[in-house]
């Protein structure tokens, strides 16, 4: 089976007709005309010359350099090694994100400034063929070099494109920022595509010069329209690209663990998936000999020829710098900047210090700060202060007074148009519930039909609107525990089924969201070791610790503690140290403690507790 359908050739090239046979002859390939085939793309595309478009690492490099502090990447990285993340750079979207609230709309432009005009490359010029020859493309590119002006190309950017006068307001509605990005395609875009991947029968999905690793937008689009997508595409053949090697097709038999989440989701779905590892350019010359187009040239990649505009203050950059680490949850290295910077504590909203008390555990302050932040009279203002009433009240074990307010602030979120403080609500008081049903003196209170009524709230927000990854997470999170919480319930006697979708730590870790990766990993390990699944170790409360401690988040290290199976690496002082820690109410204190004793009696101390 040929990799393409063959053309009719007006002229002999012997080279490029052997290089094309001899990727057809590899097991695997396929069959397809031009107009059988939609190209979906990504920057790599754009990074042959003369173009030197920057791919993702070096444009997330150039923000980090041009709009923070010089050492803010190399403070994240050594935080990425703590806690065993292996990533060079945070996601481009979330310093694009920041870099923009801080410095404007401006230094979105300045940092995107040569995909705006620029010259096309071959690669450029072959899609542009393809495109005339009634093929289709999808692209993840803000430059429009495919179609290059001829808007009647049809080209689907699903991320915005930046035209040569494109405005401002053009500019910041574009795809770039993680906050236009977490809630996935609005439904224009969302039918856009459909109709780009559908138009044709029997077509082929060739990926080229794409990660595969947008997250928020494009995977999960994946995964909710594959039912639909496997009855117009028979194949997908993605090209990972490999400098100056020849496109050598995978065999079937390799670790798909490794593929993209959006090609493992296609090969799921029983759609043959061929992985072709090679040159881009090389790739697309065979195709182009196929189908009698223009040779595709590999001019290579050069270092994108972008030039500093204008160079920004150096308090702006350490307020950018603050921003950045706050949304990580680098709560140690945001306080570093401040000591750096004194200036700048007097521009930390109310919003920043409430976060910062609540990991200190300083929770009246942090209420205080929180009645600052929505202090309007509004449903909205008035649903959210109530909700962090609420989230105070249950952090520090008064579950009654707790579950009371976060009833009134949903009955106050329903009267707004807001779903976001819907949701929020909603999802406090399903974790109100969930820990009064852990404790003896309130479980007779969370009742199977209260936690179904609040479930099928919950289910009812993740079916009818679109949340952004923090809530969706948190509130799958609570779901999960108020439909089953082996703390409660004792070991379900088998994992739960999986439903293929990232979830947890992986999500909070695309989001950027270090110390929500750090509070969810303590909440998997909770569960595990009261399923019976994992046992809890001396080495895992002390790696923890210091994930925690790095972060600057003093109250997860004080709630170690209440982990099933910690009591025995906790001698009295340390447990005594860590309730104080905890501030929290007397009555809540004699629970862990009697908690705490209860468990030790089947569990006696190990030789070698817990490092204070």
């Amino acid at each position: 089976m040929s990799l393409v359908e063959r053309a009719p050739r007006r002229g002999p090239e012997s080279s490029r007709t052997q290089e094309s046979e001899a990727v057809s002859r590899t097991p695997g390939s396929i069959r397809a005309q031009p107009d059988r085939v939609v190209f979906l793309t990504g920057a790599g595309i754009s990074a042959n010359s003369p173009t030197d478009g920057p791919v993702g690492l070096e444009l997330t490099e150039r923000a980090l350099r041009y709009a923070f502090l010089p050492d803010t990447l190399e403070r994240i990285c050594a935080v990425y090694r703590l806690l065993g993340i292996d990533r060079q750079a945070p996601r481009l979207e979330a310093v694009l994100d920041v870099a923009t609230r801080v410095h404007g709309v401006g230094a979105l432009e300045e940092l995107l400034s040569d995909l705006r005009v620029n010259t096309p490359n071959s690669l450029h010029l072959f899609f542009r063929q393809h495109l005339r020859s009634g093929g289709r493309h999808v692209t993840a590119n803000f430059d429009t070099l495919v179609e290059g002006g001829d808007e009647g190309l049809g080209v689907v950017h699903v991320h915005g494109m930046i035209p040569s006068d494109s405005t401002s307001l053009e500019i910041e509605r574009l795809g770039a920022r993680l906050s236009r990005l977490e809630r996935g395609f609005d439904p224009e875009t969302r039918n856009q595509l459909l109709e780009a991947l559908c138009a044709r029968q029997q077509s082929t999905l060739v990926v080229a010069g794409y990660s595969g690793l947008d997250f928020f937008d494009v995977d999960p689009f994946i995964r909710e329209s594959v039912g639909e997508l496997k009855l117009h595409i028979s194949r997908v053949v993605w090209v990972s690209h490999k400098h100056d090697a020849a496109p050598c097709v995978l065999e079937a038999d390799n670790d798909a663990s490794a593929w993209p989440p959006m090609l493992r989701t296609l090969a799921r779905a029983d759609i043959e998936c061929v992985l072709v590892e090679g040159a881009t350019a090389a790739f697309l010359d065979t195709l182009a000999s196929a189908w009698d187009f223009e040779r595709v040239l590999d001019a290579g990649h050069r270092t994108p020829r972008w030039a500093v505009p204008r160079e920004l203050d150096e308090l702006a950059k350490a307020s950018a710098s603050l921003h950045l680490y706050l949304h990580m949850g680098m709560l140690r290295d945001h306080e570093d900047v401040l000591s750096t910077f004194p200036t700048l504590r007097d521009s930390v909203d109310s919003a920043t210090l409430a976060e910062i008390a609540w990991q200190q555990t300083d929770y009246r302050a942090a209420f205080a700060y929180w009645r600052t932040t929505f202090a309007g009279t509004d449903p909205v203002n008035v649903s959210r202060r109530l909700e962090r009433t609420a989230a105070c009240y249950w952090i520090r074990g008064s579950y009654f007074r707790a579950y009371l307010v976060a009833q009134r602030a949903l009955t106050v979120a329903r009267r707004s148009e807001d779903e976001e403080a819907r949701e929020l609500c909603v999802e406090m008081v399903a974790r109100i519930l969930v820990h009064m049903g852990r404790v003896p003196d309130t479980r007779w209170f969370s009742t199977r039909r209260r936690r179904a009524r609040v479930s099928s709230q919950i289910e009812r927000h993740l079916r009818e609107h679109m949340c952004g990854t923090h809530t969706r997470e948190r509130l799958m999170s609570a779901l999960s525990d108020l439909r089953h919480d082996p703390e409660r319930d004792g070991p379900s006697g088998g994992p739960a089924p999986g439903t293929g979708i990232p979830r947890g730590s992986e999500s909070f870790s695309q989001h950027e969201s270090l110390s929500a990766v750090v509070d969810y990993e303590r909440g998997e390990k909770r569960r595990a070791v009261a399923e019976g699944d994992e046992a809890l170790t001396s080495d895992w409360l002390q790696t923890h610790k210091a994930k925690a401690e790095a972060l600057g988040k003093k109250g997860a290290v004080a709630r170690l503690l209440t982990i099933p199976g910690a009591e025995r690496f906790f001698t009295p002082d340390t447990v005594a140290e860590s309730i104080k820690e905890l501030n929290v109410t007397w009555w809540h204190r004699y629970r862990i403690l009697a908690a705490y004793k209860r468990r030790l009696r089947c569990a006696p101390l190990e030789p070698h507790g817990l490092e204070p």
